[in-house]
């Protein structure tokens, strides 16, 4: 009928529509079969009308590889999976800002996913924003890092070490090597395989068209794509190097946190232990061998995201601590807290960490479970939340209802009078806060400003907890991390557990 044909087919038990031409052509138009589920995408006209003569449709369903159809309160929606072509070629799935959408998201100046597309250029918002490295005047000992995007992606390089006991092969060039930070502030993460590590006979020293890539440590995880962490290969990422370009201790004009923070990741256990394994940090903690004897150590600067285990019970249950680890300017000021074996003046520019550690029942967590932490700090307190609900608020400075001050960080602004009091010869000098050397002392806390030797400068991770001093034994978190987020103000508890509700609905 109305120049329509229908042909049986046997092998596909199907009946197959053909148009006729006024040639007498016929072009294929349709097939259907007995108890199909499909979508048409082509318009039925009126009831009882040829539906074949309905007008068509135009829907641009190229990249559309498989859909599904839900009902909810009586209205019919249509989702739809793109995966006939590389994620990172796909420019609506790379495009997709609903991000930028959420509540709270204009605080927000780190955002972190830890999937495939964050790693390509092309199509997913231009060029990535980087936070440059520390560029340095003699590189044989450290190796100078340069991070160089072409239309793709992004590449981090490390010249050849060359220092005495270490013989490497090969510079180092991972890519690609970055995941874009959605915020465009803080910058992308950087995979920086052994770092400033000597990588001798490792997987790192190899020629460059054989060497591993940010790919290689992307897994999927219950059905989620997210970064794998271990002790060995990925030991953590860099978001810069040197943090003084991202803190001068005014908060109108620093990009990182000084009056209120927000710390969130989502992340998967691995083998732990009762040592921290961060998540994010920006923290120098130097101890001192022998505190009756201190020489240039005690640094408690910045801030970190951490992890941890606990006890075990009989039945092999561990407890998970979790714990934001800050210091904040009030915290810092009581002289007597650091004892008398500093030099004199020492102690107030020192800095001191606080740390709020909540632990879970046993069993809360074991190894392969995803968690949803978020951290807060508000002037005042630090809060704790774990999988959407508030677990433990503690004071962070004697007097919280007078406030505690700004975040102290490690950093080249941080120096006396303006932060601290100024220890003997001092005045005028702008010494940096915990230091007396540009005064002709012996003795500097922190690697900051003019007391950071190279490469030593503070640095601003994923994953890792950065020793300046013994990089090998750097802390590292082990597992997998979905996604890190860094904001400006304390989130609320209804934006903490929304995210979590996002998080558990993933």
């Amino acid at each position: 009928p109305d120049g329509f044909r229908f042909f049986a087919e046997s092998e596909p038990n199907s009946v197959s529509v053909w148009k006729e031409g006024v040639d007498g052509s016929l072009a294929f138009r349709d097939r259907r079969s007995e108890g199909e589920s499909r979508l048409r995408f082509t318009g039925f006209g009126v009831e009882g009308e040829n539906q074949y003569s309905a007008p068509v449709v135009e829907l641009g369903m190229k990249d559309a590889c498989s859909m599904e159809q839900f009902a909810v309160g009586g209205a019919t929606y249509v989702v739809s999976a793109a995966g006939c072509d590389l994620l990172e070629e796909n420019l609506q799935f790379v495009h997709n800002k609903t991000i930028q959408d959420e509540e709270g998201w204009a605080s927000i100046i780190g955002h972190w996913d830890f999937s495939t597309p964050s790693l390509y250029v092309s199509g997913r918002l231009g060029p990535m924003y980087m936070t440059p490295f520390e560029t340095l005047v003699d590189p044989s000992v450290v190796g100078n890092r340069e991070i160089t995007c072409n239309e793709r992606y992004c590449e981090y390089t490390r010249a050849r070490l060359q220092s005495p006991g270490c013989f490497e092969k090969f510079a180092t060039t991972i890519g690609p090597a970055t995941f874009r930070d959605d915020s465009e502030t803080l910058g992308a993460a950087v995979l920086v395989g052994r770092g400033v590590q000597c990588k001798t006979n490792t997987d790192w020293d190899t020629p460059a068209e054989h060497t591993l890539s940010a790919t290689n440590f992307i897994g999927s995880a219950d059905g989620i794509e997210a970064m794998q962490f271990d002790s060995e290969l990925n030991t953590g990422l860099f978001i810069t190097d040197n943090i003084d370009a991202l803190v001068d201790g005014d908060p109108e004009t620093s990009t990182l946190p000084l009056e209120e923070l927000t710390a969130e990741a989502w992340f998967s256990i691995g083998e732990g232990d009762s040592s921290d394994h961060p998540l994010i940090s920006t923290m120098q903690r130097r101890r001192c061998a022998n505190p009756l004897e201190p020489t240039d150590c005690g640094c408690g600067k910045g801030w970190m995201l951490a992890w941890r285990f606990g006890s075990v019970n009989e039945y092999g249950e561990y407890q998970l601590i979790l714990s934001l680890v800050i210091s904040v300017a009030e915290r810092a000021k009581n002289a007597e807290q650091y004892g008398p074996y500093y030099p004199e003046g020492i102690g107030p520019g020192i800095g001191i960490l606080d740390y709020n550690e909540w632990t879970s029942d046993h069993g809360f967590a074991k190894d392969g479970d995803w968690v949803h932490v978020v951290a807060t700090y508000d002037g005042s307190h630090t809060r704790i939340y774990a999988n959407g609900t508030l677990q433990q608020e503690k004071p962070s400075c004697t007097f919280p209802e007078e406030g505690c001050g700004n975040i102290v960080y490690p950093a080249a602004y941080h120096t006396c009078p303006t932060h601290c009091t100024c220890p003997p010869g001092c005045e005028g000098k702008n010494c940096p806060c915990g230091s007396n050397k540009l005064a002709g002392g012996t003795f500097a806390a922190c690697y900051q400003g003019t007391d950071a030797p190279p490469g030593k400068k503070t640095p601003l991770t994923i994953g890792v907890l950065a020793d300046l001093d013994r990089p090998a034994a750097s802390p590292v978190h082990i597992g997998m991390i979905k996604r890190v987020r860094v904001g400006k103000k304390a989130a609320s508890p209804a934006y903490v557990a929304a995210q979590f509700q996002n998080f558990k609905d993933t």
